[in-house]
């Protein structure tokens, strides 16, 4: 982002006038009564802290229902990570932003992922999943959604065409594990790796700020895949409904345990092979997110991160 104060650029004693998403915001009172407003604030580089002291209660209720903001600010250090101390913040229009800004690219080769993708369906030897899958991308909608998606809103993938970055990376994952160990079903792992996490094109939305739909809300994505998967398999002529059902259970027990969001836990050895490479390429990612968007003034360790529940150690 030239020519911005990037939040991931930011170091203590910058003076700061830029226009940052806020991403949160809660209002507290001192021990005197005085007001002063607590938040978040991020870009595609990542997030910030930041406090404003001494606001009123008139500039507290314009921000309430605020997306972008432009700030006044002094960077500062708070119990180890980086913070905003605000003197002055203004909405700013949607129309007035690049979302350039606000949404993390990455240097992608998505044509190619693309086409890797194709290959690995065309590759699979059960006519029947094969031809599901073929389906489910026939759709040049359902297709084009997949091929733009997030995998996430924050924790990890979360940038455009990370769906399929996620996805192909899984399925590079399922293709290693069929060579190493015998007696899996390839056709079947590789059909889940590819379906896991489809349904995040209704889970989540990007055009704006990255967020969850109502239905991501009240659905979610495992269950979503899951019915994407019995109304496509009843479209296609003699599907076996074994093979239908341990797709979907596939999709819907992929978080691995039911206290971390799966509907089912893994029952099929495709089923536990695909929840831990599932787990394993998002909590890369998220380990190298959380390092290259620190705001920590520590240079050994990142603040506490969400995903992990610990600092973690980036130095040397």
């Amino acid at each position: 982002m030239p020519d911005r104060h990037a939040i991931s650029s930011l170091a203590v004693g910058d003076q700061v006038d830029e226009i940052y998403r806020l991403k949160h915001l809660v209002s507290r009172q001192t021990p005197q009564g005085k007001g002063f407003l607590l938040g978040e604030l991020e870009d595609a580089s990542g997030r910030i802290g930041f406090v404003w002291w001494q606001v009123s209660e008139s500039q507290q209720r314009q921000l309430q229902d605020a997306c972008y903001l432009r700030v006044g600010a002094k960077v500062d250090r708070h119990r180890d990570r980086l913070q905003l101390v605000l003197h002055r913040a203004e909405t700013v229009a949607e129309a007035a932003i690049d979302p350039v800004w606000f949404h993390p690219a990455q240097d992608l080769d998505v044509a190619a992922l693309w086409q890797e993708l194709e290959e690995r369906i065309a590759s699979l030897a059960d006519d029947h999943l094969r031809a599901l899958l073929q389906a489910v991308f026939a759709d040049p909608q359902r297709a084009e959604a997949f091929r733009h998606a997030p995998a996430g809103v924050t924790l990890h993938h979360a940038y455009t065409h990370g769906l399929l970055e996620h996805t192909v990376a899984v399925t590079r994952l399922a293709e290693d594990c069929c060579q190493r160990y015998a007696g899996l079903d390839r056709s079947l792992l590789v059909a889940g790796a590819i379906l896991h996490d489809f349904d995040k094109v209704s889970e989540l939305a990007w055009t704006g700020q990255l967020s969850y739909t109502v239905r991501g809300n009240l659905v979610g994505h495992l269950v979503g895949g899951a019915i994407l998967v019995e109304r496509l398999a009843a479209e296609l002529p003699d599907f076996p409904a074994r093979t239908r059902d341990k797709l979907q259970h596939l999709i819907l027990s992929h978080h691995g345990e039911l206290a971390h969001g799966a509907a089912r836990e893994p029952l099929l050895k495709e089923a536990v092979v695909l929840h831990l490479i599932d787990n394993l390429d998002s909590r890369i990612a998220g380990f190298e997110q959380a390092v290259a968007q620190s705001t920590s003034t520590d240079p050994d360790w990142t603040e506490p991160n969400r995903m992990f529940g610990r600092r973690l150690y980036r130095g040397e």
